[in-house]
């Protein structure tokens, strides 16, 4: 997916070089942002480092980071058609930088109560509330849901897959006003799961998902989402087969005084996880839930200033065979400071 993103990118600079869009060069459009973290937590080791804890720092880890950093690019070319593209780049476990979005997007003007957009290239599934801000952050807190964090590091649409096979999404959309938003999606890869190329393997992915969004008195907002699905493969050339159910879902409440905002959020997630290796089972079922507080203080229009606390549990069979643990409740408290230019 990554030469995918980066030939795209390419295409932008060979058009930016080209004299015939050199008259919409004023149209070009910078964004960015700058996360840094201090925190403490009782996590024992990751997934980034072949453990189990689901948080992205771990007891190990320096308690002060360089969490992140985001480029946004928006080029005009029309009123009505740019191009678009976003860069971020993490520091923990390791300095990686990823163009994570770049695509052609054309939106003309509404045509009586109708609006087509079409995007052409790569970019994040339109799915997530919380996820809203520059660089694919939360609006609401630094660490987003399961929901929205496995969409944000899994899922990209990209004009093609590793298996030749066109996926699909269809979504539908109602709101009243500026009160009520509600969105239904039903989406399908349509990977093969036996296709394997290139040391790359493909998961056949199926999903339903529902969210609501609802805007109370007071500048009180109350979000939820809901994901049910499964993703399959059977890798031919190892004996492997996977065959994942996931269910999930979180309620998150907000408000908005002056410049202040508080937030919390309850999550319960859920796989039914049966792996196969040749000719032995290997039951990697998971359960958890997880509860978020967090204030964010608005010192200026582009900085911000923000503290997490974060209490995720989960139980894992694996985890219990591998480190004789059945469950473990992890704690964080995390102080963010943002910086967007």
């Amino acid at each position: 997916m990554n030469k995918i993103l980066l030939i795209i990118s390419l295409i932008m600079l060979m058009l930016l070089q080209h004299p015939v869009y050199a008259q919409f060069m004023h149209k070009l459009d910078f964004r960015g942002n700058i996360q840094a973290h201090a925190f403490l937590n009782d996590s024992s080791r990751n997934w980034y480092r072949g453990g189990f804890a689901k948080l992205r720092y771990d007891e190990d880890a320096f308690p002060v980071q360089l969490g992140s950093a985001a480029l946004h690019t928006d080029i005009h070319i029309t009123d009505t058609f740019w191009v678009r593209s976003l860069v971020t780049a993490n520091t923990y476990p390791e300095f990686d930088p990823n163009v994570i979005e770049a695509y052609f997007q054309f939106r003309p003007l509404p045509q009586r109560k109708f609006r087509v957009r079409t995007r052409t290239g790569a970019f994040h599934l339109p799915i997530s509330l919380e996820n809203r801000g520059l660089g694919w952050n939360s609006l609401y807190s630094v660490s987003p849901s399961v929901i929205n964090a496995w969409v944000g590091e899994e899922l990209r649409v990209i004009g093609g897959e590793i298996d030749d096979r066109p996926g699909y999404y269809a979504s539908g959309e109602w709101s009243y006003l500026d009160v009520v938003e509600l969105k239904l999606m039903h989406y399908d890869n349509r990977g093969n799961p036996t296709a394997f190329s290139n040391g790359q393997v493909a998961w056949h992915t199926v999903f339903e998902h529902a969210s609501l969004q609802i805007n109370l008195p007071n500048q009180i907002r109350l979000l939820t989402q809901y994901m049910s699905g499964d993703t399959q493969i059977n890798n031919l050339n190892t004996g492997f087969r996977g065959d994942v159910d996931f269910e999930a879902w979180y309620v998150l409440v907000t408000r908005v005084i002056n410049k202040h905002r508080i937030s919390a959020r309850y999550e319960v997630f859920s796989t039914d996880d049966n792996d196969v290796f040749v000719t032995s089972v290997h039951n990697s079922n998971e359960s958890g839930w997880s509860w978020m507080l967090a204030y964010q203080y608005q010192v200026r229009a582009n900085l911000k200033l923000g503290i997490e606390w974060l209490q995720i549990k989960s139980e894992r069979q694996t985890r219990e065979i591998i480190e004789n643990i059945p469950s473990e409740t992890e704690n964080q408290l995390l102080f963010n400071i943002n910086y967007t230019f």
